[in-house]
Formats: C-alpha cells, sequence, structure tokens
C-alpha cells in the first residue's frame, strides 16, 4: 500500500520517487532525473553527490522552460555555474514587488507599529496598527488630530478605507489584503490570488506602483539558496556546495549529518517549486 511505501523507504527513496512518477509522469516533465546517494555512503560523500544533482535537476528544468524538453546532450557542455536568479519560471508573470512610494505609504500607514495613527481617544495604545483598530473599533474621523487626518485623507483618497453607512472608517478588505501581502510577505505570488485582485495588480503595474518578476524563486528565496550553497551574496553563508568539492569542510560527523540535511531541505522546498510552477 501507500502507507507501507513510505514507511519502508529512505527520504532518498522517496525523492526519486516524486521526481519521476510526480514530476516525471503526472506533470509532463519529459526525462527529468536525479540521482540520490545511498544510505550506506558516508554523510561527506553524500553531500558531494546531492549538491552537483540539486543545480542539475534545476538545470534541466530551466531546459525543460526554455526549450520544452530536456536535452542532456547540451546540457553536458553547460559547466557553468547555475544561477538562482537567472531561473524562469513556466508563467510571464509569478511574483509582484512593491516599488512606487504610495505603495510603502500606504503600507506603512496602515500595519506599521510605528506609525501615530493609532494613538487616538478613546484607545490609545490598545492596537498595535491602523488595520487592527478600524477592523475592531467603531472609528469616526473626528478622533483623529489634524496632522492624522492629512494621512487618513490620502487613504481615503486612495480608496484604501472608506465610510459606512454610519459614518464610521472602515478598511476595504480587498486592498488590505494586497497591501497586508506587501508588508509582511514583501511578495505577492500572482496566481495564487484571485481573479479580482489579479486585476488590481495589473492596473497597479501599469501605474507603475509594482513590478512583475518571473522568476522561480523569489528575491528572498534566492537570498537563502545562495546563502546555504555558495559565496555570491553571504561571506558568512554555509557554502555547501564548494566546501565539500574544495575539501574545507567539517570533519565532524555530525556537522556533516547536518549539513546533508539541510541539503536534502532545501532539495525537497526546490521540488515544491517546480510543482507549484508547473501547477499555476
Amino acid at each position: 500500500t501507500g502507507k507501507d511505501y513510505w514507511n519502508q523507504n529512505s527520504v532518498e527513496d522517496i525523492i526519486s520517487f516524486v521526481v519521476v512518477e510526480t514530476l516525471q509522469k503526472v506533470y509532463g516533465i519529459g526525462k527529468l532525473k536525479i540521482s540520490l546517494p545511498s544510505k550506506e555512503t558516508e554523510f561527506f560523500e553524500k553531500v558531494r553527490i546531492l549538491a552537483p544533482e540539486l543545480e542539475f535537476l534545476l538545470k534541466q528544468y530551466n531546459a525543460f522552460i526554455e526549450d520544452g524538453e530536456i536535452d542532456f546532450e547540451l546540457l553536458r557542455f553547460n559547466s557553468s555555474p547555475i544561477y538562482f536568479s537567472k531561473l524562469k519560471s513556466k508563467v510571464d508573470i509569478k511574483y509582484v514587488y512593491a516599488k512606487g512610494e504610495n505603495i510603502f505609504r500606504i503600507k506603512n500607514s496602515l500595519f506599521s507599529t510605528q506609525s501615530s495613527l493609532t494613538y487616538i481617544e478613546p484607545f490609545k495604545n490598545k492596537y498595535s496598527h491602523l488595520y487592527e483598530l478600524l477592523l475592531k473599533e467603531n472609528v469616526t474621523y473626528d478622533l483623529f488630530e489634524g496632522f492624522q487626518q492629512r494621512e487618513i485623507d490620502y487613504l481615503l483618497e486612495k480608496k484604501i478605507i472608506f465610510f459606512d453607512i454610519e459614518n464610521f472608517i472602515r478598511v476595504d478588505r480587498i486592498m488590505s489584503l494586497i497591501f497586508s501581502s506587501f508588508h509582511y510577505q514583501e511578495v505577492i505570488s500572482f496566481w495564487h490570488f484571485p481573479l479580482e485582485i489579479r486585476n488590481i495588480l495589473i492596473d497597479l503595474e501599469k501605474q507603475n506602483e509594482v513590478i512583475f518578476e518571473n522568476c522561480l524563486f523569489t528575491r528572498e528565496e534566492i537570498r537563502y539558496l545562495n546563502y546555504n550553497l555558495n559565496k555570491k551574496e553571504f561571506s558568512n553563508g554555509l557554502d555547501l556546495r564548494n566546501k565539500y568539492i574544495h575539501g574545507s569542510n567539517s570533519e565532524s560527523k555530525d556537522v556533516q549529518e547536518n549539513d546533508y540535511n539541510v541539503l536534502l531541505k532545501i532539495l525537497i522546498l526546490i521540488l515544491l517549486k517546480i510543482e507549484d510552477d508547473i501547477l499555476i
């Protein structure tokens, strides 16, 4: 049974199964393959095997995106290192980032804990940001001081907030979702939001307020990968790929096991990103 399969096989076996049976056969990424170390291999050798295989997997998917197929003859001639920032998505619009000053002003007004907009009578320090205040209380315009009203006027003008039938200030739920994503996640995965929000994002892009990118990974994910695998961004990164190739890795078995587990985690995250990209 399926349950018995997961119980009796190693993480490496499961990853191989996912690559062949799911990504290759179900999602149609023909010829996609990966070679993983066996259980008996020493951990320092496992890292030496897995690190380049992880990179080769991404090269295969990138070839599939660019050419519609994986040509291993061409890939064998390509010995250049991989740049995570240059790996493209299968869709033209993958991620959305804030760009214009209006976006930063609005998200800070709504969600910044440093904003003075929450300090009004009778609530004072009860709430940490404006969105929370307007969501939970009945707030009228006259409760704000003159210097605060200028910012409230700006949010009204941009249709981020509005007056309800009883003249209380309310937050537009759709707009607040967009700006909370920019504030807390710093990025929006375009196709994971409903059509109504995608249309708003398209309008914001036309107004030069946001920027679209079609990378496989987000900017922060690229930083995460670079920190763990190389020294392109961080001088204090783990540099797991290079230090094992050049023999500068730790002699500690515990450290080597931990390094291998980090690589396994990254590989699983990459497989999930590839699956998400195909599903989109």
